[in-house]
């Protein structure tokens, strides 16, 4: 006999049939008739088991297409994520304290990302740092994405031919890949769960009446969708969208949702002020550089005509395809991407009328775009294929409602063969998201124009040793965007390596004049131009870099190695003795306080100072210097001690062994 549950789903099924069959409502009644007339009526109603067993299908389908992913490496910011910061990952306890911190400290970007984290705490406990681990969590969530949009589809539908078709629709197509292959990648997968948990709850409660139950699912998968990622800000729209266009209700019955509609608001604002305790931004305006308001409307038609552009046509997209000639009225690419977007809602008022729940998939894909369009403020990488990720279950329900339209033989052929040239592409595009080499080499293969991908490659060909190639890819970014610091901080470092410092110094003094707040760039003159014998000019920019970063314990070593290498050693004293404060339980510090102190004509500190630096390590040099110091201060006895365990240790100081000779006392 079925269980309750099984009779539930059964009896859910079946009424989803039912809605199915019905035609949407429409202002007149000819219009219903017509639309009648296109829906064909589909007899049998799939039952629960039936329709898991056909969600088990397609998950599986589409986890054995990306399965070549789980063998990938660190690609991108994969490593920034994960094995840059070690710490955030290896306790149980990571999980929580994850909501209360970056997902990159100290990195410079306002990225809150808890749930992903969370998901990678996981990941690390479980399986270690191996990237493998990363990339199979990755292509086994992109597997249940699938499963759960089929699950979707077949109650919205009642044809499990629908759901499979939209669901394979989502889970094979080639723009889906650099979500998957890519560790960071993630946020987007773990984006699809909540939002699809809303829409199947909010189905459920319409069909058993169970709204109050249905509510509290509603608002917690919201919750969880926000702290997964604020671009989910859009998913109360999917319920309105569902209402009115897939369910053909009236918008005068949006009023009974109203409770529902209050209570998701006053998730927002929890959300946001999370946001601002943990990063102190609530949105990351001017971070990335401001965008005037009149030029974000071609800006986001260039980003939108991408997407649909690489949706429609599954080929030819980069890694990171943006460059300024997108928004650039003389050339083509913004006509283009014009055109693509007219025709994106062209097509939307065309079967507004005619097929209504197709019009709703693609308007769901559009709504859930908007975030990452650029609008409300620019991104760091203005266009990325991830971020479609979640704006394809939008064609996946298009894909499902044009199949319930057109439900003929010569269609279910066509999209079996469309479905599988979309696997091919994939399984095409997978190898690329491989290495960082293989990434980046198709990012400038596709897109040559952007300064972005070239900087990307050089920075992997630096990696591989390869810099006499990785030169002439930073020139070329700098032509193309002289603004480009990093590409300039790069190319400086390469000129460095490849022995041209002059050309590196001057490459970093332009670089200083353009960010004269930038420690990293100021550390990195400093280094340049000691290493060339300018210690007059390092110190200024050490200096510099420790004033804006006083903590940095790299930039004080390297300003006191500077201050000590100039003999000024009263103020290369203080640095070092920051140092110290820092790090008390580090012997090099307390040693190299010691030395820089008796150098300055302070034996009596030098001696207090090594004598705490023997007290966490001894080294026969360290004796030395020790007895040095003793010696200076008159304690000569104590001096000879010191000196007799150097030698014990194997090292002799010439000096001061004569010293103690002469005096008697060796």
């Amino acid at each position: 006999m079925p269980s309750p549950i099984a009779r539930g789903w059964s009896s859910a099924m079946m009424r989803a049939g039912r809605v199915a069959d019905r035609s949407q409502r429409s202002r007149d009644e000819g219009n219903k008739s017509e639309r009648s007339r296109k829906e064909p009526d589909h007899r049998e109603r799939p039952g629960w088991l039936r329709s898991w067993l056909v969600a088990v299908l397609v998950g599986t389908l589409a986890t054995i297409v990306y399965l070549p992913a789980s063998r990938g490496e660190y690609v991108w910011d994969d490593a920034g994520l994960i094995t840059q910061n070690p710490s955030t990952l290896d306790e149980w306890s990571d999980v929580v304290t994850a909501f209360g911190r970056p997902a990159i400290a100290g990195e410079g970007v306002a990225y809150y990302r808890p749930v992903m984290i969370a998901s990678f705490v996981a990941d690390a406990r479980l399986g270690g740092v191996d990237p493998r681990t990363f990339h199979r969590t990755n292509v086994l969530l992109h597997g249940v994405n699938v499963a759960l949009i089929a699950l979707l589809l077949a109650l919205y539908t009642g044809s499990l031919w629908a759901a499979g078709i939209g669901a394979l629709l989502f889970g094979l197509h080639p723009i889906q890949c650099q979500a998957v292959a890519l560790i960071l990648g993630r946020n987007d997968e773990l984006l699809v769960p909540p939002i699809v948990g809303m829409l199947i709850a909010d189905e459920l409660g319409s069909r058993y009446g169970r709204r109050a139950l249905a509510g509290a699912a509603i608002v917690l998968c919201f919750a969880l969708t926000l702290w997964t990622k604020e671009t989910g800000i859009v998913a109360p729209a999917f319920l309105i969208l569902v209402d009115v266009w897939w369910r053909g209700r009236p918008l005068r019955s949006l009023r009974d949702r109203i409770p529902l509609f209050v209570a998701l608001g006053l998730v927002i604002p929890l959300y946001f002020a999370t946001r601002v305790g943990v990063l102190g931004a609530m949105l990351d305006t001017g971070h990335y550089g401001y965008v005037p308001l009149l030029e974000r409307l071609p800006l986001a038609t260039a980003i939108l005509g991408y997407y649909v552009r690489h949706v429609a046509l599954p080929w030819g997209s980069a890694p990171a395809p943006y460059h300024s000639g997108l928004v650039d009225p003389a050339r083509p690419e913004l006509w283009i991407a014009a055109a693509c977007s007219a025709a994106f809602l062209a097509t939307i008022v065309l079967t507004a009328r005619r097929a209504p729940r197709v019009a709703c998939g693609l308007l769901f894909f559009g709504i859930a775009l908007i975030p990452v369009l650029g609008v409300a403020a620019p991104m760091k990488v203005l266009i990325l294929d991830h971020r479609t990720y979640l704006p394809m279950v939008g064609i996946a329900l298009s894909g499902a409602a044009l199949t319930l339209v057109v439900d003929r033989t010569s269609w279910r052929v066509a999209t079996s063969i469309t479905l599988v040239v979309l696997a091919g592409l994939t399984a095409n595009r997978l190898p690329a998201y491989g290495n960082s080499l293989a990434l980046w080499a198709l990012g400038v293969a596709a897109a040559p124009s952007s300064d972005y991908a070239r900087n990307n490659y050089a920075a992997t060909l630096m990696q591989a040793g390869r810099t006499p190639e990785a030169i002439p890819e930073l020139r070329e970014a700098l032509r193309l965007n002289p603004d480009y610091d990093m590409a300039r901080y790069n190319l400086a470092a390469c000129l460095e390596f490849e022995g041209d410092r002059a050309a590196a110094i001057q490459e970093l003094r332009l670089l200083a004049e353009r960010r004269p707040r930038d420690p990293n760039v100021l550390n990195r003159l400093g280094l340049m131009l000691s290493r060339s014998g300018d210690l007059a000019g390092a110190r200024t920019a050490c200096e510099r870099a420790v004033a804006l970063r006083p903590d940095d314990r790299t930039m004080l070593r390297n300003l006191g190695d500077v201050l000590t290498r100039a003999g000024a050693y009263a103020d290369a004293v203080e640095t070092i003795r920051r140092l110290t404060e820092l790090e008390p339980r580090n012997g090099e510090h307390w040693w190299w306080l010691g030395r820089t102190l008796s150098s300055a004509g302070r034996p009596v500190e030098a001696v207090a100072a090594l004598e705490h630096a023997l007290s966490l390590g001894e080294s026969g040099k360290l004796r030395s210097d020790l007895g040095n110091a003793l010696w200076n201060t008159g304690r000569w006895d104590e001096a000879a001690a010191q000196a007799r365990r150097a030698q014990q240790l194997g090292d002799v100081d010439p000096r001061l062994l004569q010293q103690l000779r002469e005096a008697g006392l060796l």
